[in-house]
């Protein structure tokens, strides 16, 4: 795959020395096309020497850049560019903000929120159309996702929610701690732009498939009374509950997640990528998107109260650590405000999960208008079915 990539050898010197030389380098696909919509992810091969003496050295990297042009039909309204800043923001500033925030908790040097990612190397190019962003290779340290059409066992999903815990609670104490510094990078965490027609015309389409399934029709007026609140209402702000409130990933599921194990083959370490649509918001939103698009059936049916206990003793356990009063953060008030967040959040899982239970094309990119399956039809009726059993309807 051909692509040429500017300022290259300027940014590797940056993170390997002045003397470095660039020899060579290719580029090839990292995901079928049609598996991230709002960049391409590719793998970067680079040959190099450290000095002109030295001898030729190859070096792997994970490349983000635009879309391609097919994507980018099928994404209208994105604005991609700013999407590009704000993931460089992300590493650039928001994560070095919550690594100081923990050093001055007496965090150790061991012990860095800054491990929940891969390592960043910098961006190049022009944000008008040519820039890329440079990433660790995770995948050479045997890194590795969970089937999105499987979803994450209890092991994997308890390391994946102790990570997000902890981001979501340096944020809530990086607000309360921090506020002029917190308010002054705020603007950066606005909500995502989308064509919010296409995505009542989504909703609508889902209203008919859960009105013409005779497993499902029962469920259907609920649907569309949230449809009927959120119509034309998607760009409003996603905060409810300031208590709550943190720099939320916002697309925190499956393909977002990598993970690690130790020699004995237990789970050690994960990390989370793609920040491009982060936002100042509930924290519960990440919860309750991560539970539908990126639980395993089993999980979702047997343990889904040790997963929401183990994410909610964590969290409050860092915010602990970073010297926050957390008598205000009750289990009751929690339980309260997932439960008005989850009914909020109900149509960004059933219309994701059509991807996620999608068959990839790596020739072409994924359409939302392929159509539905039985693997979607059946994690449709969980959603609904764990709705209802939990309360989550309000009427």
């Amino acid at each position: 795959m051909s692509r040429e990539i500017g300022d290259l050898e300027s940014l590797l010197r940056i993170n390997f020395g002045d003397d470095l030389t660039l020899v060579n380098y290719s580029v090839d696909n990292v995901v079928p096309s049609g598996e991230n919509f709002r960049s391409c992810v590719l793998r970067l091969s680079a040959q190099v020497q450290r000095t002109k003496d030295s001898p030729g050295e190859d070096l792997e990297f994970v490349v983000k850049t635009a879309p391609t042009t097919a994507v980018l039909e099928i994404t209208k309204g994105v604005d991609w560019i700013r999407l590009f800043r704000k993931e460089i923001f992300m590493y650039t500033s928001v994560i070095p903000f919550y690594r100081r925030v923990e050093l001055d908790n007496d965090f150790p040097e061991d012990d860095s929120i800054e491990e929940c990612f891969p390592k960043f190397f910098g961006s190049c190019g022009s944000l008008s159309g040519d820039a890329v962003i440079l990433l660790e290779n995770l995948k050479l340290r045997n890194y590795y996702v969970v089937d999105k059409r499987i979803g994450m066992d209890l092991a994997h999903a308890s390391k994946a929610l102790k990570a997000l815990a902890r981001f979501h609670a340096v944020g809530v104490a990086a607000k309360l701690n921090y506020p002029i510094l917190f308010d002054s990078i705020r603007s950066t965490y606005r909500k995502p732009d989308y064509d919010y027609r296409a995505v009542d015309a989504a909703c609508a389409g889902f209203i008919e498939i859960i009105r013409n399934d005779p497993r499902l029709d029962r469920y259907t007026s609920r649907v569309e009374r949230i449809a009927s609140w959120r119509k034309g209402d998607w760009k409003s702000e996603l905060v409810t509950h300031d208590l709550w409130s943190s720099v939320v990933h916002f697309d925190f599921w499956t393909n977002n997640v990598l993970f690690h194990k130790d020699d004995e083959g237990s789970i050690d370490d994960a990390k989370f990528i793609d920040f491009q649509t982060y936002c100042f918001a509930d924290i519960f939103l990440d919860l309750v998107y991560f539970i539908f698009t990126s639980l395993d059936d089993h999980v979702k049916s047997n343990d889904l109260d040790r997963v929401l206990d183990l994410y909610y003793v964590n969290f409050i356990l860092t915010l602990e650590r970073l010297s926050v009063d957390v008598g205000e953060y009750s289990r009751r008030k929690f339980d309260d405000g997932l439960k008005q967040v989850a009914e909020y959040e109900f149509f960004h899982c059933a219309l994701v999960l059509n991807i996620v239970t999608a068959d990839v094309d790596s020739a072409s990119p994924m359409s939302f208008e392929a159509g539905i399956n039985d693997l979607y039809s059946r994690k449709i009726a969980q959603l609904l079915q764990t709705y209802e059993a939990r309360n989550w309807f309000t009427t």
